[in-house]
């Protein structure tokens, strides 16, 4: 695994450690915000690490998963786009 797959891990990992209220908010902190500036291609290869190394039926790991995937519907529908 190379270190980009080790820091979404780390991170993943470090959401999941915290309490059920905190979470929300610090997954919006560490992806939500961060997610808009990456190129598309550096987002499906988050997607790619998330999913082949995390349990997506873990809430954290399906909540991660469905934030990138909004993200990726909004790059299809809106391009280059500065609203998204």
């Amino acid at each position: 695994m190379d270190s980009s797959n080790n820091f979404t891990l780390h991170v993943l990992d470090s959401l999941c450690a915290l309490s059920p209220e905190d979470q929300p908010r610090a997954l919006h902190d560490l992806i939500a915000r961060p997610i808009k500036t990456l190129s598309i291609y550096r987002i499906l290869e988050l997607r790619s690490a998330i999913a082949s190394g995390l349990d997506p039926e873990l809430p954290m790991v399906s909540a991660a998963l469905d934030l990138i995937d909004g993200q990726i519907a909004l790059r299809d529908i809106g391009g280059d786009a500065d609203w998204r």
